[in-house]
């Protein structure tokens, strides 16, 4: 029996870039494309329009916008108005699962949903450490997915969150990973 689109649970994706920086776009792109649209209807907030959006949108998926503040720009009344809106967003989307890509998105998002009841995934990809947001995001997040133990690190030293953080490796596209080189060349130098 076939699902309507009205059956198939949203996921609200919150990207904090709107453009491309890092190899975490492009792993982003991946599960984006890779994901059973029978299964998930992905939906993506993004906060301006930018190459990331452009790429989203060609995919397909319905992209809004919410301008996130930045992190040096953080005055609470803007926090609190950014919460406000991601909250309406929230509840107007439908969305059954919330996806963050940042630290930063995932605190905003975490306080947006307090009184939403929605599950909360942090997809942390950079060992660097995010400082204190390290400590206080995974109150507000039901998992973190890490793509790597050295990821996971940042968030393992807590005695509160032992079974929140997941290490869960990137895939590799064998496609566009597929050496077709030969490493002698290479192995002489």
């Amino acid at each position: 029996m076939m699902n309507s689109a009205v059956d198939i649970p949203k996921v609200l994706y919150v990207s904090g870039f709107s453009d491309i920086v890092g190899g975490g776009q492009r792993s982003f792109f991946l599960l984006l494309e890779h994901l059973d649209r029978s299964r998930f209807r992905p939906v993506v907030l993004c906060s301006g329009e930018g190459e990331v959006s452009r790429r989203v949108s060609e995919m397909g998926i319905e992209t809004l916008f919410l301008e996130q503040p930045g992190l040096k720009t953080w005055k609470l009344w803007r926090v609190a108005a950014y919460a406000t809106a991601l909250r309406s967003v929230i509840r107007k989307s439908g969305a059954r699962l919330i996806h963050c890509d940042t630290l930063n998105s995932a605190f905003l998002a975490g306080l947006a949903n307090l009184f939403c009841g929605i599950p909360v995934v942090l997809h942390a990809r950079t060992s660097c450490s995010g400082g204190v947001l390290d400590r206080i995001v995974p109150f507000f997040c039901d998992r973190i997915i890490c793509v790597s133990r050295a990821v996971a690190a940042r968030f393992t030293g807590s005695l509160y969150f032992p079974d929140k953080v997941l290490v869960i490796y990137n895939g590799v596209d064998t496609v566009d990973f597929a050496p077709s080189l030969n490493g002698d060349e290479f192995r002489k130098n």
